[in-house]
């Protein structure tokens, strides 16, 4: 696609949400292991990873075969993103990934967060008394999400509270999730939800869990923050960069549950410390404030649409509405 269009002279933009480009499995994530990889370091070991446990049984030329495919996504997808005139990447950590491993463009990647719709808290909650400290899981039912590990470690967390899980998945998963929770009854599976129940779910919350071993830059988190909603989540990814720690949430290492029960405790413990982080939540980016940026880039765009493909153009000049775009690729 990038192809056809640049051959009828149009202008490209690409917005990165994962390591689609990078990896073959989208996220890095190997999920037999339940672990994440380093990166795509060689053809080799991307190469392992793609026929998984297969590997031991090929020949040495289907191995080549399979090294080769990896080598030839790699180019074409280095030679797609050159293509492009504007390239974007929600957060820091997921541009400065492709940098490290030569897939940045030479115009660079622009840092600009998305935009959100708002989400309001219901006008007919109930005003908030003084209670059990009400947590919440808001995503996919998925090992890559570590929802086992956060009901592991909500069921050593003394004292009176509440977890609710809320999402789909696959039913195998679902299961499995519903059988760690029923061990507990402060914990429940509320089932899925779609983007018209956020508003309804976040009003009977105080905090939201996230606790991926993996994120980019979730829209869970920055959709709970627009509700008033505290955070408590992994410190990986770009999360850090959503949330400030000790500040309007906490942060931890999703490999290691005895953190994640004692943060969930210290709110248990100390509710006001959930009412200190709501207060210091500021404004979300909305849709309609990166509409308007896209707006000014798409000018940009047009104004440079009948000069050189190399002359002066969007990304020499960064469009510095955000950050300054990353240096060329080595």
């Amino acid at each position: 696609l990038p192809e056809i269009a640049r051959s009828r002279g149009k202008r490209l933009c690409l917005t990165l949400h994962d390591f689609w480009m990078m990896c073959q499995r989208v996220h890095f994530y190997i999920e037999p292991e339940h672990k994440m990889c380093s990166g795509p370091d060689s053809a080799d070991k991307c190469a392992r990873c793609l026929q998984g446990s297969a590997w031991t049984g090929l020949s040495q030329l289907d191995r080549e075969r399979t090294e080769s495919l990896v080598n030839r996504r790699v180019a074409h997808s280095k030679q797609c993103m050159e293509m492009m005139d504007v390239v974007i990447a929600p957060s820091r950590y997921l541009a400065d990934k492709f940098a490290a491993y030569g897939f940045s463009p030479s115009r660079g990647i622009e840092v600009c967060a998305l935009g959100l719709k708002p989400v309001a808290r219901m006008e007919s909650a109930p005003a908030r008394a003084a209670g059990p400290v009400r947590f919440g899981f808001l995503g996919t039912i998925h090992p890559l999400k570590n929802v086992h590990l956060l009901a592991g470690a909500f069921a050593k967390v003394a004292g009176s509270a509440s977890l609710s899980f809320h999402g789909m998945g696959k039913q195998e998963h679902i299961d499995s999730l519903v059988s760690d929770v029923s061990q507990d009854p402060r914990m429940r599976y509320a089932g899925k939800y779609g983007p018209d129940d956020l508003s309804r779910i976040l009003s009977g919350l105080d905090v939201v869990i996230v606790c991926s071993i993996t994120e980019n830059y979730p829209l869970v988190v920055r959709e709970a923050l627009s509700a008033g909603v505290p955070v408590l989540a992994s410190r990986v990814g770009g999360i850090p960069e959503i949330i400030e720690d000790g500040v309007t949430g906490l942060l931890f290492e999703p490999e290691r549950p005895g953190e994640l029960t004692a943060c969930i405790q210290s709110l248990v413990d100390n509710p006001g410390r959930v009412a200190a982080f709501k207060a210091a939540i500021g404004s979300v980016k909305t849709m309609d404030e990166e509409a308007k940026e896209w707006s000014a880039r798409y000018g940009i765009l047009a104004d440079t649409i009948h000069r050189p493909r190399f002359g002066a153009g969007v990304g020499d000049q960064a469009i510095r509405m955000n950050q300054k775009p990353l240096p060329p690729s080595k």
